[in-house]
């Protein structure tokens, strides 16, 4: 009997290998898509091993055309100029389902937790969202600006919690805490700029003005005219900048570092709730540079203020950020915390953050 088991026990082990056998695994990590755009095509391409796997035709108009990936990365998600939405099977090298679900696309996202697709449109406008699994429709999302009328969508993004964010193409809108700030009288404007500190790339600093003359330049244009106020405040600043006794020196005095502190100093003199930074640590040295974004780190946790800095500093952005948005070709192409930028296997994000000028394959 013991031979008639083992034989038993082939068979049953050939039958569960034999899916196996018939598709090669891989893993999808290594897997990269290369959209051909005048050909209505994309590649499947090995990263590692800098190969061509396989080639998939029949997705339409992709002149214009991007992709995201599901969670697991082995289905991606192609957005086609011509409206059309397909899920590819990067494992296998076939559409799942393709659905043309507007006139004119341009690009899409994910949710955070896999689930959804959202797709956003030129013609009709607003953003269709799908069910990851069967593409079938879950929400349609009409984009209408402040005139009633209908917008372009631009900027699609995911936000955490299963939600998308975006952008108004045709709506000339700019939101800022929940005010649509287009059209508003200089009176109402002057109140927004107060939300608002900018530190230049260059520091900015007013040649002809000392350190002092230039950290209370927001206060006197704001109408501030007592003396023992402004001075109060400028010292106040000049202490949460390590550079008390410097109000008397001129800019041409300063080092480069010197001048980031004043500028910045300038821009939160009035208590915003949102900084912007421009390249803080431009043209600084390693050890200037950590000290500039130790000093940002301070500022919030002491100010309690929101910092959005543009930087191609990636030691200093995985230094200072909770979230990091990284953008290509006019939109926001990643957006998460720096562990998952670091975790990204993604081939683009990849050459940014090592600085290598060619693609892997």
């Amino acid at each position: 009997m013991i031979p008639s088991i083992r034989a038993l026990a082939l068979v049953v082990a050939a039958i569960i290998a034999s899916p196996l056998a018939a598709d090669e695994l891989r893993g999808t990590g290594d897997l990269g898509l290369v959209i051909e755009r005048t050909s209505g095509a994309v590649t499947i391409v090995d990263t590692t091993k800098r190969a061509v796997l396989m080639r998939v035709e029949g997705l339409g108009d992709m002149s214009h055309a991007s992709a995201v990936f599901s969670r697991d990365q082995r289905y991606a998600f192609v957005f086609g100029r011509d409206g059309g939405l397909t899920k590819l099977d990067l494992l296998r090298g076939s559409i799942v389902k393709r659905v043309v679900q507007a006139g004119n696309a341009i690009g899409g996202a994910i949710s955070d937790d896999g689930t959804l697709v959202a797709v956003s449109n030129y013609t009709p406008g607003g953003v269709r969202v799908f069910d990851a699994e069967t593409l079938a429709p879950v929400a349609d999302i009409p984009a209408v600006g402040a005139d009633g009328k209908s917008s372009k969508t631009v900027g699609l993004v995911d936000l955490p919690g299963r939600r998308f964010a975006y952008t108004l193409y045709d709506a000339g809108e700019i939101w800022i805490e929940g005010e649509n700030i287009i059209g508003l009288s200089e009176r109402k404007l002057a109140a927004i700029r107060k939300k608002v500190g900018i530190l230049f790339q260059s520091g900015a600093l007013f040649d002809s003005m000392t350190v002092e003359e230039n950290i209370a330049f927001p206060l006197r244009e704001a109408g501030e005219r007592d003396s023992d106020v402004i001075r109060e405040k400028v010292n106040e600043m000049l202490e949460v900048m390590e550079m008390e006794g410097q109000q008397e020196k001129m800019p041409v005095n300063l080092s480069g570092g010197m001048k980031k502190r004043v500028g910045l100093a300038r821009s939160i003199i009035r208590r915003p709730s949102c900084i912007l930074y421009d390249e803080p640590t431009s043209g600084l040295d390693p050890v200037v540079s950590d000290s500039i974004n130790q000093l940002i780190r301070r500022l919030q946790e002491r100010f309690h203020v929101t910092s959005v800095v543009v930087t191609h500093d990636m030691k200093s952005a995985f230094h200072i950020a909770d979230h990091i948005a990284y953008l290509h070709e006019g939109r926001i192409y990643f957006y998460g915390t720096s562990d998952e930028l670091h975790a990204s296997r993604d081939s683009l994000l990849q050459d940014f953050l090592l600085g290598r000028s060619e693609a892997a394959v």
